[in-house]
């Protein structure tokens, strides 16, 4: 066996294996997580519209 395949596996097993311990270590915040891009996705479109509606009605600027 090549020494690039030798390399090629111990990297890979490396990257396994820290993927699945941050899948163990984000497991219990997985919901919350899919929650709040699920949210995050659902009220963009208002938050485009309020900044908009927000951003018209200022009169003033205030310039450092």
């Amino acid at each position: 066996m090549k020494r690039e395949h030798i390399f090629l596996i111990f990297t890979l097993l490396v990257a396994f294996f820290s993927l699945y311990y941050l899948y163990q270590i984000l497991s219990p915040f997985l919901a919350s997580i899919l929650w709040a891009i699920l949210l995050a996705i659902v009220f963009y479109p208002l938050y485009l519209k309020l900044h908009r509606l927000l951003k018209k009605g200022r009169s003033f600027h205030l310039s450092p």
